[in-house]
């Protein structure tokens, strides 16, 4: 098994943002036992976030087996034998809609190279807590509010400006965004259309301090530029769309992303998630067990956005170099060396107990998903408190 629910202690502990539908279009609920919980938690939910991810992969590549680790690649993803949640729920949460093709062949307002990481992972101290957007189709505006405030994470002087005295506790209210746009949970939105409407219109900031959750009025943000990266982007001779994705990660912050969502993301649980070898494997155990396949399997029910935040470009890697970026210390365990397919890190917006702790791991360019066709990108957050532009 890659992640246990032995993890459940160390990752599914982390309070996070929930919004149900009867919750939509406001930004608190507030319950005698959950403020009492934040108290104790307080102290300690920041190492538990920063630990999660990381405690995910070192356990998935060690396998506690040196014969098995040698012949299982420890990041490959098996199916949930059931659903993670019901269809019908999920198809509600799947609220983005692929947007026409448009042709840009603008140069980037950013340098890009080959000049990254191999690996890198967002701390956790730059981004947002795990959120959850409930039973309302707003993935769109929970994706955009986490990689905006990212984006703000980089710009030190705003926080201090802020009086942010704790970490990834601000970013904008994703319900106002979202209700700010006219839109319905039953609507479908962009990634495209939710940047330029961040960047044109200012959103009150949410503030949780892992005691108390808010949203502050004269507190409000927009970006003040966006755009996308796709294979129309003017770059440098032997650059690639994925080196200018990286680049960015690496050094602004997280990118947009929407993907096509078929019947078998719903039994994801952990690991590098590969489309075909995952429906394959599905596929298999289902014709096992019924004899039969329902074509709807072979259907997409829909389009997810989500908050790109890290990545790795393949290959063999050891499993400090995984410690490192993920921000857990020195290893206390023997440094092995596997061989891991390319991937992407993303944050969810379903709550800290789906997937990797509220992530998950996709593989590189799978035409089928999508997922790294394009991906929009937010730069210059504008922050304003009571009216005055902070700098």
């Amino acid at each position: 098994m890659l992640l246990t629910r032995s993890l459940e202690p160390l990752c599914y502990n982390q309070p996070s943002i929930d919004k149900t539908d009867e919750q939509a279009g406001t930004t608190l609920h507030e319950k005698d036992k959950e403020e009492e919980a934040m108290k104790v938690l307080g102290k300690t939910i920041r190492q538990q976030e920063m630990c999660c991810l990381a405690i995910a992969l070192l356990l998935m590549a060690l396998c506690l087996n040196s014969r098995a680790a040698a012949q299982t690649n420890p990041l490959d993803s098996t199916p949930s034998k059931t659903d993670i949640v019901p269809r019908a729920e999920l198809v509600k949460k799947l609220g983005a809609v692929r947007r026409p093709s448009t042709v840009r062949t603008a140069s980037l307002p950013f340098p890009v190279d080959k000049d990254y990481p191999r690996l890198y992972i967002i701390p956790k101290d730059k981004r947002p807590r795990i959120m959850n957007q409930g039973s309302c189709g707003a993935c769109v505006a929970f994706a955009t509010s986490a990689t905006l405030s990212t984006i703000l994470y980089q710009h030190p002087e705003l926080l201090k400006a802020i009086g942010n005295n704790t970490t990834n506790n601000v970013s904008p209210d994703p319900m106002l965004l979202f209700d700010g746009a006219g839109r319905k949970c039953d609507e479908g939105w962009d990634q495209d259309s939710a940047a330029n409407f961040i960047s044109e219109h200012d959103i009150p900031m949410f503030v949780d301090s892992g005691i108390a959750k808010m949203t502050v009025p004269s507190l409000v943000i927009r970006a003040g530029d966006y755009g996308t990266i796709n294979d129309s982007t003017i770059l440098p001779a032997g650059v690639t769309k994925f080196d200018a994705m990286r680049k960015f990660i690496a050094t602004k912050g997280a990118l947009l992303a929407s993907f096509s969502v078929f019947p078998s993301f719903n039994r994801y649980k952990g690991g590098v998630y590969q489309f075909q070898k995952f429906n394959d494997q599905l596929m298999e155990e289902l014709a096992r067990i019924t004899g039969n396949l329902k074509p709807d399997w072979k259907q997409p029910l829909g389009w997810h956005t989500v908050s790109v935040i890290g990545y790795f470009t393949g290959g063999k890697i050891k499993l400090s170099e995984f410690s490192a970026a993920a921000g857990t210390g020195p290893l206390r365990i023997p440094d092995v060396e596997y061989d891991f397919p390319a991937f992407w890190v993303v944050q969810n917006s379903w709550g800290s107990s789906w997937g990797i702790g509220g992530l998950f791991l996709i593989g590189v360019d799978q035409p089928e998903l999508g997922f790294d066709y394009e991906m929009e990108y937010m730069l210059d957050p504008v922050v304003t408190k009571n009216g005055v532009r902070l700098k």
